[in-house]
């Protein structure tokens, strides 16, 4: 049997079967295989979205201030799995969308994990910073305080 041989991609053969026997277009499928659970439906819905306005209408999609991760790794493994089938036009644009947005995305993933830190941190999960134990005066340099001094 090919469901179980060892053999067989298990990933690709999930994906042909959602796909041939399914019916399923490529936003149901990302959902369906995403077993990282890191990120949200609405997401996933964007990036579909933008995909879709690319490859169908060489659309150029508005900015997404809610990019992160995953709509970047989305935009990226579309345009490398569909690269035989897409215009240059279209792959430009699809890499072009991934590129403008990752300073976005960098500042999302940013403030996530300071929000997930902060939160563990109040929960008690983490330890808080260390409290700095007392520090010696600074010393002065011809009685003038370091912050003084035009060095």
């Amino acid at each position: 049997m090919t469901s179980v041989s060892p053999n067989i991609n298990t990933k690709v053969r999930d994906e042909f079967i959602l796909t041939e026997v399914g019916g399923f277009d490529e936003f149901d499928k990302a959902v369906l295989m995403d077993i990282t659970d890191q990120t949200d439906k609405e997401t996933m819905a964007e990036v579909s979205a933008a995909i879709q306005g690319i490859v169908l209408s060489s659309t150029k999609p508005p900015l997404n201030y809610n990019a992160d991760r995953y709509f970047i790794k989305r935009l990226l493994d579309f345009a490398k799995k569909h690269r035989d089938v897409l215009t240059d036009k279209k792959y430009k644009m699809l890499l072009q969308c991934a590129d403008v947005h990752m300073p976005i995305a960098a500042k999302n993933v940013a403030e996530e994990v300071d929000r997930d830190v902060a939160e563990q941190v109040n929960t008690g999960q983490l330890p808080g910073p260390p409290v700095p134990p007392d520090q010696p005066a600074a010393p002065q340099i011809n009685n003038v305080p370091p912050d003084q001094l035009n060095i």
